[in-house]
């Protein structure tokens, strides 16, 4: 998996919004210079955006690789699958 998209994922970032910005070749350090249009673009709202700033300890990569794992990379709410990049 991305390291970016690992990232943005240990901030508790939705996948569909943290593939827009991976997607857009952002990371969370250039996330902080973009236009709040383009940020709207991407899906990012202003909690979105609390949480990427927000000093929380990030959640380890192996946490995120098991649930990816046992939850067949599925959403739990909308039961769709999620492809990796």
């Amino acid at each position: 998996m991305n390291s970016t998209l690992k990232s943005i994922l240990a901030k508790g970032i939705d996948y569909s919004i943290a593939l827009k910005i991976v997607y857009a070749d952002l990371n969370l350090s250039t996330l902080s210079s973009c236009s709040s249009t383009k940020l709207k673009e991407l899906g990012v709202t202003n909690e979105i955006k609390d949480k990427i700033f927000d000093s929380r300890p990030p959640i380890p990569d192996i946490i995120i690789d098991n649930l990816l794992y046992k939850s067949r990379r599925t959403c739990c709410v909308w039961r769709e699958k999620r492809h990796a990049q």
